[in-house]
């Protein structure tokens, strides 16, 4: 057996590196400016302000389609973070069994946070309103701040990603 056939294959093959980069990833990233809303509300203007902020870390994570910006005047998208909301829910579990004879009962419980975040985004030439929440057993603004920049992503990739290249 030789080994010429497979080195020809390899060489065919190495010749035609993969893309780097998919067709529906826009040459440079979008610029994205992220603030708080101001409810005159002391909490929850703070609230709101730690919410802008995992938003904005969360979408400068997903750099091929976004970069984040300081000054609204550069930015092609501008995010306003208008609602953090967050929902304790207790759940409690009650069971019985026999052991030995006589009944047993136990009670477990868990509490949980649903967290849910509202924001208004302007991309070029309309508006639209985006929610997400995190409803998973730990639920976080982390995860409701993920949620709203893959929602971010699908929709910059529903009506861009077409016209990108």
């Amino acid at each position: 057996m030789t080994i010429a056939p497979i080195l020809v294959l390899l060489a065919v093959l190495g010749a035609q590196p993969p893309s780097e980069t998919p067709d529906d990833v826009p040459a440079r990233p979008f610029s994205v400016f992220v603030f708080a809303s101001d409810t005159g509300e002391a909490q929850k203007d703070r609230d709101l302000l730690r919410a802008a902020e995992m938003v904005r870390k969360r979408i400068a994570a997903r750099k091929p389609w976004f970069r984040t910006v300081v000054d609204p005047k550069e930015a092609q998208i501008v995010i306003e973070v208008r609602s953090h909301s967050v929902e304790e829910r207790l759940t409690i579990w009650a069971s019985t069994g026999a052991i030995g004879g006589q009944v047993e009962g136990a009670t477990r419980h868990s509490i949980t946070e649903e967290h849910f975040l509202e924001a208004k985004v302007t991309l070029p030439g309309e508006e639209l309103s985006l929610k997400s929440f995190d409803t998973s057993k730990r639920g976080s603004l982390k995860g409701a701040a993920s949620g709203l920049a893959v929602e971010l992503e699908r929709e910059c990739q529903k009506r861009y990603g077409k016209t990108l290249r």
